[in-house]
């Protein structure tokens, strides 16, 4: 959160104003425009469970002492929350962007470059950038005998006579990635491993408890 903080009390206007300007497709947008670029921001990081309401309430107070002319009328927004009007121009803004995931990527690398890498690696580590990383959906490959999930497990085989659906597929990697709680070290060492990682000591423990995990969510049932 300090980062958050640091970055909303010393955003600088002008980067927001160029965010806002490619958003909505305007050389000089107006400041209700920018205002619900910020409160659509707000929104997302909710949503995504990045930050409380009252820590974003304790930003958004920082940033009204810098900015009162943007951050004010965002402060009315998130205490009382949007009309609807203001959530309609909300979705424009974060379906342009392709939801509330790739919304706040790029909200920050525009209006927080100079922390937006260490930010980014942050969030990663929270799992936040898990889209970006797996396959776009589990499946089994019938010719490999192999199953392939979404999320970033490795691939690993079935029972020789198994013909799973993709929807038991899909139960059973999503059962097994819930096993191990956002946080915990086995999946950092799962997400580092798929990205071509060298395996070590960890990693066979990981293996282990991912062993457990597929034989608890009945692996051998499918």
């Amino acid at each position: 959160m300090n980062l958050f903080k640091k970055n909303t009390k010393n955003l600088i206007f002008s980067s927001l104003v160029l965010f806002s300007a490619s958003a909505v497709q305007a050389e000089i947008p107006n400041i209700n425009q920018i205002v619900i670029l910020q409160s659509a921001f707000n929104r997302c990081m909710l949503e995504e469970k990045l930050l409380t309401k009252e820590q974003l309430i304790t930003m958004t107070s920082e940033g009204a002492k810098v900015t009162p002319q943007l951050f004010n009328p965002v402060m009315t927004i998130l205490e009382n929350g949007e009309t609807k009007s203001q959530k309609e121009a909300q979705n424009i803004f974060i379906n342009k962007l392709g939801g509330c995931k790739n919304f706040v990527r790029t909200f920050i690398s525009t209006t927080m470059k100079k922390d937006s890498e260490q930010m980014m690696k942050l969030l990663d580590k929270q799992g936040f950038n898990d889209d970006l990383i797996g396959r776009p959906k589990s499946y089994f490959d019938k010719n490999l005998k192999m199953v392939f999930c979404k999320e970033p497990i490795g691939e690993f085989t079935l029972n020789y006579d198994s013909k799973p659906s993709d929807k038991e597929v899909a139960t059973l990697c999503s059962c097994v990635w819930n096993k191990f709680p956002e946080g915990n070290w086995e999946r950092d060492e799962m997400r580092r491993i798929f990205k071509g990682g060298e395996p070590n000591w960890r990693t066979k423990a990981m293996y282990g408890r991912v062993g457990k995990a597929m034989k608890v969510c009945g692996i051998y049932d499918l």
